[in-house]
């Protein structure tokens, strides 16, 4: 927690994270609020709410962990965890990781997926957004990189993401897909009725926004361009941006497979009557020679090899090496559909693993880039 905190700049105190509403709700700009009924507990505003209204203060407060309660706490721990694995079935023999490589190992597999704090979270749940590299490119040598990247720009990316939830489950609302007739936006109440005339306001919005988000994504291309232009460096940043752009734009046709596919398998969960069992694996018949196809396609690209483990190119490579059948004269061939779905969720993985990489290959290189400016400019 402490980790997350840090990397959150979160302040500790008493050695745990000082976690304010502000913090939680950072990110979350959504104005939409649909009132559950059947809700069990009070959400956190409403909890906030009451507790300020008690009027109580606490002149001592123990911080003596939790753990101190216990007695000899390392055995309880030893024995919940005993709990939780007993049904993991281990490959090869299982042996206990100290503490301090356990803690090492974490913090580089964080740090290997996730961005530099440079950006200030502005990439953690957008992309860029598409721009033609080709055009002439402005002067930006007065941009400052603490601009691009300031607190106000990531709040309109939130923004846009929070934008973007409530127009979907507007469409919803008004396709009685929720079943609601009333709901709150920015203070104001809305019958369903209303729906359509507020839906059609917000993607307007959502079009401007957008399109703000968009324009600084093409300063800051801009202002990295001179920097390397400044630093005599060849045009290295023009080819990661088209290469982005490229792989964004094939991303959902090839996605699209794992979706569908996965659609189509969900009957398998379902009480099913034979034929039609039957009649849905010659169906998806189809998409699963374009899962092969889209597999192929993978392990012969560079961009994947350092992620296809040992066990996922097994994995693909069996499901590759046949055709396999998924049911019987009366039962289905689990052995069978374990390898379908492990290639297809093994698929998936890569997928977005690739999009991570080429992703964050721009902005290591712009990191290097800024590194360098900074040593410049001081």
């Amino acid at each position: 927690m402490n980790f997350y905190a840090e990397s959150d700049n979160i302040s500790i105190k008493n050695n745990l994270p000082q976690v304010t509403y502000q913090d939680i709700s950072r990110y979350n700009k959504s104005k939409l609020i649909i009132k559950d009924q059947w809700a069990s507990h009070p959400g956190t505003v409403e909890r906030i709410e009451r507790l300020e209204k008690t009027k109580i203060t606490s002149k001592q407060i123990n911080h003596t962990s939790a753990n101190e309660v216990f007695r000899n706490i390392e055995e309880t721990q030893k024995r919940i965890t005993e709990k939780i694995f007993k049904e993991v079935q281990y490959q090869g023999e299982v042996t206990s990781e100290p503490f301090e490589e356990f803690q090492s190992e974490y913090r580089n597999v964080f740090l290997n997926n996730t961005f530099s704090k440079r950006y200030n979270g502005y990439y953690d749940n957008k992309n860029p957004l598409h721009f033609e590299t080709d055009s002439p490119i402005a002067t930006a040598e007065n941009l400052k990189p603490d601009e691009l990247f300031s607190n106000e720009k990531v709040d309109v990316v939130y923004t846009s993401i929070s934008l973007q939830n409530d127009v979907a489950t507007l469409k919803q609302i008004a396709n009685k897909e929720i079943p609601i007739k009333m709901f709150d936006y920015d203070g104001k109440k809305y019958k369903r009725k209303e729906c359509n005339a507020l839906f059609s306001k917000l993607k307007n919005e959502l079009v401007q926004i957008n399109e703000e988000i968009r324009r600084n994504d093409i300063r800051i291309f801009e202002f990295f361009w001179n920097v390397e232009q400044i630093q005599k460096k060849t045009t290295v940043l023009k080819q990661l941006y088209k290469d982005f752009f490229m792989f964004d734009k094939a991303f959902d046709s090839k996605y699209e497979i794992y979706t569908q596919l996965s659609n189509e398998l969900r009957f398998v969960n379902f009480t099913t009557p034979i034929d039609q069992i039957k009649n849905n694996f010659l169906k998806i018949k189809p998409l699963e020679e374009r899962l092969k196809t889209g597999i192929n396609g993978l392990l012969a690209e560079n961009l994947y090899q350092t992620e296809i483990s040992i066990e996922i190119r097994d994995s693909l490579n069996l499901f590759l090496s046949q055709e396999w059948d998924y049911f019987g004269f009366s039962q289905y061939h689990n052995d069978n559909l374990k390898v379908l779905f492990g290639a297809l969720n093994n698929y998936s993985f890569l997928l977005s693993k690739g999009y991570f990489i080429i992703k964050k290959k721009i902005l290591d290189y712009q990191e290097e880039l800024l590194i360098k400016y900074d040593q410049h400019t001081e």
